[in-house]
C-alpha cells in the first residue's frame, strides 16, 4: 500500500509538471511601451524553446536556455542593438491565458513588465 501511494504521488507530480509545461505551447502577444512583442513557445518537459519577435526590432530571435518549472518560466535572447550584441533576460509566470513577464534592464533602460495574452487558434 505504501509503495502504491508513493507511485501515485510521483505520477501526480509528473502529470502536473507536464500539464503546466504543455500549457505554454503556442503564440502569445504583449506590449512593452509602444512596441508589440510576439512570443512563440514550445515546451518539452522542463525545456522551453521558441522565438521572440519585437515589432520595434523586426525579426524573430531564438529563445535560449529556456526553462519551465510548474508555472514559472525563464529564458534569454541575444539581440543586436547599435551593432553590439545584448543579452536580455526574461522571467515570468503562466497564469491561465496570461503570461506575466519581466524583462531585465537593456542598454540603460529600466526593467520592463510585459503581460502577454495567449492567441487563440480559430
Amino acid at each position: 500500500m505504501k509503495r502504491l501511494s508513493s507511485t501515485f504521488l510521483a505520477l501526480s507530480a509528473l502529470l502536473a509538471i507536464s500539464a503546466s509545461a504543455a500549457g505554454i505551447d503556442g503564440t502569445w502577444v504583449g506590449t512593452a511601451g509602444q512596441s508589440e512583442i510576439t512570443f512563440e513557445f514550445k515546451a518539452d518537459g522542463e525545456k522551453l524553446t521558441g522565438t521572440l519577435n519585437n515589432a520595434a526590432q523586426p525579426g524573430a530571435t531564438e529563445i535560449k536556455d529556456g526553462k519551465i518549472k510548474g508555472d514559472d518560466i525563464s529564458f534569454h535572447v541575444v539581440r543586436t542593438l547599435n551593432q553590439a550584441e545584448t543579452k536580455v533576460e526574461w522571467t515570468g509566470k503562466v497564469v491561465g491565458d496570461e503570461l506575466k513577464l519581466q524583462r531585465g534592464a537593456v542598454s540603460g533602460n529600466a526593467l520592463a513588465e510585459v503581460v502577454a495574452k495567449r492567441v487563440k487558434k480559430e
